[in-house]
């Protein structure tokens, strides 16, 4: 049985013709062959890539027509199978259920450097990879089928070494005598590098002349998968990390990918720029656009040095006013941030011979308002308010101010602090509470929403830096504990959500771990120990309790009422919460349904004593 006859009952009538249309005209093209893959190509105004592939004995299809992505058959597939078919590269009988593997090469195994049945194509446009091509041709099908089944079969280990060495036979190899010589420079794109705010390389090559004299400078555009074609080592390390991984080669659809694309421009992320331009200035051709290479020297990493990105307050005597102003330091070096050609968020500095690390403290936006001439002035007299609103700010870089205006950076672990809101309804306990989040810096509270950098202490002449890593932790553990964050801050009071009957057991954990949590503005309380009292008559006994949360009582009925019905909080007297010990709800939960509940007690008959 053929592939064909196997698979024949899943084609229609009409696609099968089609199909073989295409073998009689030769448009079908045998590109890559290994013992679970056969690539095809088969034209048709433009090129279809087919794949058919053997999983578990199984075949899987492929191709890039718009007929197979709706039915899964298209005529494309069929010429592909006919054409396998007759070229013979099925190594045994196909049979339902069962595809053999596909034969790599039907010649006895040779080394010799002639292989004069095989073509190998390599179109232009496409880049195969490890392929290789076969023709097939309608005209000559029958003593070309005949030819090949006359020859021996290729034992296991013969196969693969043949797989091998045509693999070999398709990689590039590079000869020192033969290559053109060759110059690859690194680009920089001011002008894009500060419209996208990260920094825009173009990667551009010359090839020196039959007289001796360097080309001209032209886009070096890299496909994937052909870096082996770039003669230094350094030079191809440096393009494998601005392109990245290539894509994923077992189907057509990403073949044709890889090859599609060929880029020359890339816009680097500053995590790979600290990978990468070191490696880049030591090639020595990093340069800026539209220069000459020889007009310039390369640029150069100055790595050992770091600017700081600094921003002050100072007084202008001539107008009467306060400005702000930014600049770069470092040691006794103090430029302005015009000087640099080039400021990267992340943060480089870069200006006509060096590439130097910034420390920006994540405050880029601040950069592009000085570099746009965007000023802010106040008023004499106004000067320590705008401090004041400067530390409110999420985000600042490293503060100058003059002595009069100077404040005492303190730096403190802060308490937090959890403010529920319950609903004032007897049945609140079916509802969802919500919750603030506070921190307590030496006793100034900020939102734990809030972004303000720092708190202005004016009396102290101190500013407090918040503690964002202990600030993060405490979220962790609000969060591992049960209350979920609100990420919406529209409703005013809602940093947390949970469920009221998981609220005991929640702030019971927060609790052992420090924090300070009140309801409704008061104290939530935890219970002392039960204090229990029997009275008893002829028939019966009666149960009292002491149900004391520090200071703040509630009747032993109520509390059994609330463990019986799995709460884990009650309301107390004063309107503050009780918060129930889980271990309470498995001892007493029960006792309410077996007893007479009274105004403070329980009463029990004899036949309830045991």
């Amino acid at each position: 049985m053929t592939l064909a006859e196997l698979l024949e009952n899943q084609f229609r009538a009409d696609i099968r013709f089609r199909g073989a249309a295409y073998i009689e005209a030769e448009r079908v093209e045998l590109t890559r062959i290994t013992a679970d893959h056969i690539f095809a190509v088969v034209r048709d105004g433009v090129e279809y890539q087919t794949q058919l592939s053997r999983d578990d004995g199984n075949l899987k299809t492929y191709c890039t027509c718009d007929q197979f992505q709706k039915f899964n058959v298209c005529k494309h597939l069929w010429a592909a199978i006919l054409a396998v078919d007759e070229a013979g590269y099925l190594a045994g009988a196909v049979k339902p259920g069962y595809i053999p593997p596909f034969i790599i090469e039907n010649a006895p195994l040779s080394f010799d450097d002639e292989m004069d049945d095989f073509e190998f194509s390599m179109p232009d446009d496409f880049e195969m990879g490890g392929g290789r091509s076969r023709k097939t041709k309608s005209g000559s099908s029958s003593s070309q089928s005949t030819a090949v089944s006359s020859k021996p079969r290729l034992r296991d280990w013969e196969a693969r070494l043949v797989e091998l060495k045509n693999e070999f036979a398709l990689t590039p190899v590079l000869s020192k005598t033969t290559q053109q010589e060759r110059e690859i420079f690194y680009e920089i794109d001011v002008e894009e590098s500060l419209e996208s705010g990260q920094l825009v390389v173009q990667t551009s090559q010359r090839q020196r002349r039959a007289n001796g004299q360097w080309g001209k400078l032209k886009p070096l555009k890299l496909k994937a998968g052909q870096l082996q074609e770039v003669e230094h080592e350094d030079d191809r390390r440096i393009l494998a990390y601005l392109s990245g991984g290539t894509p994923e080669r077992t189907n057509w659809r990403a073949q044709q990918t890889e090859t599609q694309v060929a880029a020359f421009r890339y816009r680097i992320p500053y995590e790979l720029c600290e990978l990468i331009l070191p490696l880049m200035c030591g090639t020595g051709h990093v340069r800026y656009l539209d220069r000459q290479p020889d007009d310039v020297d390369s640029l150069k990493w100055d790595g050992e040095h770091t600017w700081e990105f600094c921003m002050g307050v100072e007084r202008d005597r001539k107008n009467s006013n306060w400005k702000l102003h930014g600049h770069l330091k470092r040691d006794d070096e103090v430029p302005q941030i015009s000087s640099a050609r080039l400021i990267v968020a992340g943060g480089l500095v870069l200006t006509n011979d060096k590439i130097t690390p910034l420390e920006d403290y994540d405050a880029f936006p601040w950069i592009k308002m000085i570099q746009l001439n965007e000023t802010i002035e106040v008023e004499d007299g106004e000067q320590q308010e705008l401090v004041d609103r400067l530390l409110d700010m999420p985000v600042l870089p490293r503060l100058e101010l003059p002595e009069e205006l100077h404040l005492e950076e303190v730096s403190c672990d802060p308490l937090p602090e959890l403010l529920i809101h319950s609903p004032q309804k007897k049945r609140w306990q079916q509802d969802r509470l919500y919750g603030e989040i506070h921190f307590n810096y030496l006793d100034h509270l900020v939102s734990g929403s809030s972004t303000q950098w720092a708190i202005v202490d004016r009396e102290e002449k101190r500013c407090i830096l918040r503690n964002r890593e202990k600030e993060s932790k405490a979220w962790t553990l609000l969060q591992d504990s049960g209350f979920r964050r609100l990420l919406d801050r529209r409703i005013q009071g809602r940093d947390v959500e949970i469920s009221a009957r998981d609220l005991g057991g929640a702030v019971r954990e927060l609790i052992k771990e420090g924090w300070a949590v009140r309801a409704d503005g008061k104290q939530v309380h935890q219970p002392a120990n039960l204090m229990f009292k029997v009275q008893s008559g002829i028939d019966w006994f009666e149960l009292h309790a002491d149900v004391d949360f520090e200071g703040q009582t509630v009747r032993f009925p109520e509390l059994l009422s609330a463990l019986a019905r799995g709460d884990s909080s009650i309301r107390l007297d004063d309107g503050s919460l009780g918060i129930l010990p889980e271990e309470w709800i498995e001892q007493y939960g029960i006792l309410a349904g077996i007893a007479v509940t009274d105004e403070d007690h329980l009463r029990f008959a004899p036949n309830q004593v045991a």
